[in-house]
């Protein structure tokens, strides 16, 4: 039988206490997260307006006398208030 503590208490250990690390380290890391953050959201904003577009497009078949400023904001506010 082995003295102290088990395998994992140990390893569980090592990870609380990470004297490595510093607040430069966890700032970097933050900062790092929010430009990953923004890039995302950036990149898929067109996405959004091109599905509201589209949208409103095959409304447009459906209602053709209603114009298609009309129907984009109309399914726009519809989507939005889904959420």
């Amino acid at each position: 039988m082995r003295s102290g503590r088990c395998w994992h208490c140990r390893r569980r250990s090592r990870l609380i206490r990470a004297p490595d690390r510093t607040v430069a380290h966890d700032d970097a890391a933050l900062t790092a997260g929010w430009v990953a953050l923004v890039v995302l959201l950036v990149a898929e904003t067109d996405e959004g307006f091109a599905n509201i577009y589209s949208a409103a497009v095959s409304a447009q078949n459906i209602w053709p006398h209603m114009g298609q400023r009309t129907l984009s904001a109309i399914v726009a506010e519809s989507c939005s208030s889904w959420q």
